[in-house]
């Protein structure tokens, strides 16, 4: 049997409150390759994260998003396939992360097609 992962919305006691989507396809395995390499990360690192998943629709991007409960230090993983001037295989600090989607924002901005799918 395949477990296909699935994203909930949580309420605001943090108790899943809606099934909002099953995905399947190369972020399944993606996310999965990430959250073991999370589990690596997070023996170097000090203080406590939360794992969430980013998803930017119009840049076809995902990524793992370690968010610091501190505030400060989060990491960004990008998930495989990434859009070209990502390296899926790198981990960026939240400032490294902007910087490079940035010019691919401003790319897709320029097109400006109705046709395409924000």
């Amino acid at each position: 049997m395949v477990s296909l992962p699935q994203e909930v919305h949580a309420d605001a006691n943090g108790s899943a409150a809606l099934l909002a989507n099953i995905n399947y396809g190369p972020f399944v395995v993606a996310s999965s390759t990430a959250l073991a390499r999370a589990s690596q990360l997070f023996s170097a690192m000090t203080g406590s994260f939360e794992a969430c998943i980013l998803r930017i629709s119009a840049l076809s991007l995902m990524a793992l998003w370690l968010k610091s409960d501190s505030g400060t230090g989060d990491v960004l993983y990008p998930l495989a396939p990434a859009p070209s001037g990502i390296n899926a295989a790198q981990n960026y600090t939240v400032e490294e992360f902007m910087k490079a989607i940035l010019p691919l924002a401003r790319h897709r901005m320029a097109e400006n097609d109705p046709r395409m799918v924000p």
